[in-house]
């Protein structure tokens, strides 16, 4: 990633909690909905999760943040 984006941001733990959730909650609708479409029927299940990651760089971020989060709340604690 040549050209990044760093965003650093505080909040509470309830805050940090919740939007957790709520990604997490995004990411996994998003990921059905995309698994079983038309596009990437013919690809096998052991790498359909990656092919859809790649096509969507909203998930991808989603994935990035969703681990940023869990770790940010289990070093914080």
């Amino acid at each position: 990633m040549e050209n990044k984006v760093v965003i650093q941001a505080e909040m509470s733990p309830q805050q940090s909690n919740a939007l957790l959730a709520s990604l997490k909650s995004e990411y996994s609708a998003a990921l059905n909905e995309h698994w079983w479409a038309d596009t990437y029927r013919y690809v096998p299940d052991q790498d359909r999760h990656t092919a859809i990651v790649l096509k969507n760089p909203v998930m991808g971020a989603q994935r990035r943040l969703i681990g940023a989060l869990a770790y940010s709340l289990k070093t914080a604690k």
